[in-house]
């Protein structure tokens, strides 16, 4: 018997599954808050590891990563000690680089490490030039690790490093646009875009259109009006 499912299609072994499944009596899989364990070598935990790699259980998903990947996860997933702990390794790679990374900027650079926290974290106003290093080094700690604003800790952890890895320029303009917003001296029209509220000129789309917009030459009085509101606030 396994030999036969053992060659067959996923389409096609499904088909044979569910008949065997069937004669076997095995109709549902049973699951709770704690983990259910399969053992290969009982025929019927076998039948049941085939079905959920074929996708025979809709709130089963075949492995960790798939769990991960799907817009609404499935409340289960086939947990394989291998590919699972490649998925935690990653994370933890991605994490560990993000920290040695904050590390570095908190000993050489803590202007960029300022506008860094100004890009990244939600709360971003609460930033101010006369705040302690300490505090925004352990504000960005608890932020890669997603105990900040940011509770999905691989977004979180490779946020950080996208900002740590954008010229000094481009983050600084971020920084004056996401505060920007937060003062509405820029703002959301219902045409979609947002406007410059001084001189009620429309700059982009989105956050990445307004900061390249900013940076072009031909728009330096509007950046420089936004920068001199905004460092006023960051000095008060």
């Amino acid at each position: 018997m396994f030999l036969i499912l053992k060659i067959l299609t996923s389409g096609t072994m499904w088909n044979y599954l569910n008949q065997i499944i069937l004669n076997f009596g095995i109709r549902y899989l049973y699951l709770g808050n704690e983990p259910v364990y399969l053992d290969p070598k009982d025929p019927f935990d076998r039948i049941k590891l085939y079905a959920i790699e074929a996708g025979g259980f809709s709130i089963v998903a075949k492995n960790y990563d798939e769990a991960r990947s799907k817009a609404v996860p499935p409340k289960f997933y086939l947990d394989k000690e291998q590919e699972t702990a490649v998925v935690k390794t990653e994370y933890k790679k991605l994490k560990n680089k993000a920290l040695s990374e904050l590390q570095k900027l908190f000993d050489k650079n803590s202007t960029k490490l300022f506008y860094i926290a100004k890009a990244v974290d939600l709360a971003s106003v609460q930033y101010k030039k006369h705040t302690p290093n300490d505090i925004i080094y352990d504000n960005m700690d608890r932020h890669i690790n997603g105990e900040g604003t940011e509770g999905n800790k691989e977004r979180a952890a490779q946020g950080f490093l996208d900002a740590a890895a954008m010229d000094m320029e481009t983050l600084k303009v971020k920084a004056i646009v996401k505060d920007s917003i937060f003062f509405k001296y820029i703002i959301n029209k219902t045409d979609g875009h947002i406007y410059h509220v001084k001189t009620n000129t429309m700059m982009g789309r989105n956050i990445s259109e307004v900061i390249e917009y900013l940076k072009n030459p031909l728009n330096e009085d509007i950046l420089k009006d936004l920068n001199n509101k905004i460092e006023k606030l960051w000095n008060s």
